[in-house]
């Protein structure tokens, strides 16, 4: 494990190391807003306090004494990583006043305390996507300026129930080293058959299905590079084209992610919905371009798109960011896929029902047809009606039609739109 506690941000990588496979890594979590930018940012507010107590001066709208304070505090920071205590003297720092106050690292770490904590969740997070315990973990290596901070490296050992850390890279050339080892991997130099490299993608990517769902092709953290195809269909009968819309993300719900790109495939021979075989393809290299492809297997017209990395893309913040997110508002989305599933199934049954009056005599086609009318007026009466009221609706149709078998596959139009969808689940949202 890499654990990267740099001015800004904190980085955890899991990588696993052997003769033939080279350099994989097996995960990467992290915090983009989580860094020593933030410890200082706590020191200040309590100097600037202490400050203004004793001088009643406010330093607050004064940049040029802030930036004064936050250099010097940067300092008194790095002093407590290897001194108990250390002071700090700024003169003239106000209106001729000076500031002078002494902190010890126990102050310090009281201050950063909660800071500290959070520090650990990427390093939990990132073990779970690793599917890995804390035994596993062989090394924990310690890279960035502020993991120097001993308390920083008391609550990893303690976390790793007493490991030895590995502290003998120097942070500020961890960079530099990482650089040439990379940089390494791409020349023709000896020094390439001896180093691989094997990244990760850092979110899922997939396409929206019938429904409004993102439905994944190549899951999060799968190693590069990495091809998967996923065969999917049609969800109208006839339907000549379909368009494939990319998404990142960790969300259920294909709006809720980051839209790559989309590209729409013609020429569809016409068929019964559900028919056609639209192979999909998604293929990254080890650089991270990314191309999805799709072919109608009948006809054999295809397209594709390609992605780089600097286009359409998220960066590493935005990243960290939607995987926050995605935890976040898991229950919702939860909710959110139930709701739209249930509406899905109705409309399933109600297509049932008239296709099962067109096909019966005429008392019991009225039937079918006034609760298939009145189904149908409900789902346009309540557009935001829960997953447990559609689920009711349709039971309580079902009962006036006894002798229809009801099918409950997320089978009909989507209710969006013609081109709306989501993520491969492979729950039966395999339609576009």
């Amino acid at each position: 494990m890499v654990y990267d506690l740099g001015g800004g941000t904190c980085d955890v990588t899991v990588l696993k190391s052997s003769p033939q496979a080279g350099i994989q890594v097996l995960a990467t979590s992290g915090d983009p807003h989580l860094g020593g930018e933030d410890f200082d940012q706590r020191i200040m507010e309590h100097l600037m306090k202490a400050f203004s107590k004793k001088n009643n001066k406010d330093l607050s709208s004064n940049q040029q004494a802030l930036q004064k304070l936050r250099i010097e505090v940067e300092k008194l920071k790095r002093k407590l990583s290897t001194v108990p205590q250390a002071a700090i003297k700024i003169e003239s720092l106000l209106d001729g006043i000076a500031l002078s106050e002494t902190m010890t690292r126990a102050q310090f770490e009281k201050l950063n305390g909660e800071l500290f904590k959070r520090t650990l969740e990427p390093v939990k997070q990132v073990l779970a996507d690793a599917k890995l315990t804390k035994g596993d973990i062989s090394n924990v290596v310690l890279t960035g300026g502020s993991a120097r901070i001993p308390k920083v490296q008391q609550l990893l050992t303690e976390f790793f129930e007493g490991k030895e850390l590995v502290r003998s890279i120097n942070p500020d050339e961890a960079v530099a080293h990482g650089a040439a080892i990379h940089g390494a991997s791409f020349s023709s130099q000896d020094l390439r058959q001896e180093i691989s490299l094997v990244d990760v993608t850092p979110l899922s990517l997939g396409i929206q299905t019938a429904g409004g769902f993102m439905t994944v092709v190549i899951p999060r953290n799968t190693a590069l590079p990495s091809e998967n195809t996923v065969v999917f269909s049609t969800h109208k009968d006839n339907q000549e084209r379909a368009t494939v819309k990319v998404f990142q993300g960790e969300r259920a719900m294909a709006k809720n992610n980051h839209h790559v790109g989309s590209f729409e495939i013609r020429g569809i021979e016409p068929s019964p919905r559900g028919t056609p075989q639209i192979a999909v393809t998604f293929k990254i290299d080890a650089n991270g371009l990314l191309t999805v492809q799709a072919v109608d297997r009948a006809t054999g017209k295809s397209e594709e798109l390609t992605v780089t990395d600097d286009k359409g893309r998220l960066g590493k913040e935005q990243i960290e960011e939607m995987i926050k997110d995605a935890e976040a508002f898991a229950e919702f989305d939860e909710q959110d896929r139930l709701r739209v599933t249930a509406r899905m199934d109705l409309r399933a049954f109600l297509a049932r029902l008239r296709a099962a009056a067109e096909a019966s005599g005429e008392e019991d086609a009225i039937k079918l047809q006034a609760a298939a009318a009145e189904g149908q007026d409900w789902l346009d009466s309540n557009p935001d009606a829960e997953a447990d009221e559609v689920n009711e609706k349709r039971e309580e149709l079902e009962a006036k039609a006894p002798d229809l078998t009801p099918a409950h596959g997320h089978g009909s139009s989507g209710e969006e739109g013609e081109d709306q969808g989501g993520a491969v689940d492979m729950e039966g949202h395999d339609e576009l």
